[in-house]
Parts: structure tokens; sequence; C-alpha cells
């Protein structure tokens, strides 16, 4: 177990005092790049505080998407070590069917690639600019 601040938290503090108190008092011609700065922080505040639960959740996807498993047994398969090297074999293997045509519309792998891709966009979106997400109900 980590002592407080953490990462995160570390990061936070530094946006905050770029952002408060930095950023008014330079000159303009420095404000965008310090803006820049604030924003790569929050980014990576976001990736600390998701952890690997992005990655795994985007590996149970196409791991249920191209092998055909429930949620429940993909859940209990995520690999321990090596997560995005079994990514990158995935994503790969998705492009191969892509390219062959199993996923256009009419085939099996069409619904299925159209939610997997929602949802992995939607994750990134919330990484990169969680202000342009859409509106939860």
């Amino acid at each position: 177990m980590r002592d407080h601040p953490d990462g995160a938290e570390l990061l936070a503090a530094a946006r905050a005092l770029l952002r408060d108190t930095l950023l008014p008092a330079l000159p303009a011609e420095h404000r965008h790049a310090a803006l820049m700065i604030a924003n790569a922080m929050g980014i990576a505040e976001r990736q600390l505080r998701a952890g690997d639960a992005p990655a795994a959740a985007e590996w149970q996807s196409l791991h249920r998407l191209l092998e055909g498993e429930t949620a429940d047994e993909a859940i209990n398969r995520v690999p321990a070590a090596g997560l995005d090297e079994e990514l990158i074999r995935l994503n790969r293997l998705l492009v191969q069917r892509i390219r062959a045509g199993e996923a256009d519309p009419g085939r099996p792998l069409h619904p299925g690639l159209r939610h997997h891709l929602e949802m992995v966009a939607l994750q990134r979106l919330a990484e990169s600019n969680p202000k342009a997400l859409p509106v939860q109900d």
C-alpha cells in the first residue's frame, strides 16, 4: 500500500497549482503551452486512477467477440501478465477477421464489433477528454 498522496493525487495537485496559480501569471504567449501541459497531466492522472481496468475490459470484450465466450467466462481469464501483448495479438486477429469480411453487415461478428468499438472509444474518451462524453441518462 502506498502512502498518500499517491501519484494521481500528486498530479491533480500539481495540475491545480499550474492552472490556478501559475497560468494566470504567465505571459499570453506561454499560456497555450501551459494548458497543454495541464491537459497532459489530467490524462496521466486519469490513467493512473483507472489502472489496468480499461485494458482488462478491452481484453474481455475482444475475447468474447473473437472467441465466443460469455462475459462470465471471459472475466475469469484476463491475463495477469502480458496484457498489453495479448491486446496487440487480439487486435491483430480482429483486423484479419475484418479484412476477411467476417464483420460485414449480416455476418456474426458485425453486431458485437460495433459494441466493442463503442466501448473502447468511450473508454479512451474518458481518459483523454471526459467532458466530451455523451450525457448519461
